[in-house]
């Protein structure tokens, strides 16, 4: 194969990869704030990879929020890493003089939490 032919093929590959069709988000956080109160509904999948729209989100909250609440309805994973920054968002919140609280996680979520102390409300 010539140079030629080599550049013309890597061309063409690129051009495909570019016509794929993108993939659905993987995790969203929805924020809406109410006297006081700051609900993050968590969507899909939190691990290292969506983990940092996690963070951002956590770090908007308004620093006039008593209660932040973590609505884990909708979350379907949950890896090693997204519950230690929990841990340590609960940490914070704590010393903030806030309350962090974590609402309806699956079974399977409520388990781990559970087993890693974040299931208690303190």
């Amino acid at each position: 194969m010539s140079l030629t032919e080599r550049r013309s093929a890597r061309r063409l590959s690129k051009e495909t990869r570019s016509a794929r069709p993108s993939l659905p988000a993987l995790f969203a956080v929805e924020c809406s704030a109410n006297e006081g109160e700051t609900v993050l509904t968590l969507h899909g999948a939190l691990d290292i990879w969506t983990e940092q729209a996690f963070v951002t989100a956590l770090d908007a909250v308004d620093d006039d929020a008593q209660r932040v609440v973590l609505d884990l309805t909708d979350l379907s994973f949950m890896d090693a890493r997204s519950i230690g920054i929990i841990h340590r968002a609960r940490t914070l919140a704590e010393q903030r003089g806030r309350e962090l609280v974590l609402r309806s996680p699956s079974r399977r979520l409520s388990r781990v939490l559970r087993l890693t102390g974040l299931a208690a409300s303190r």
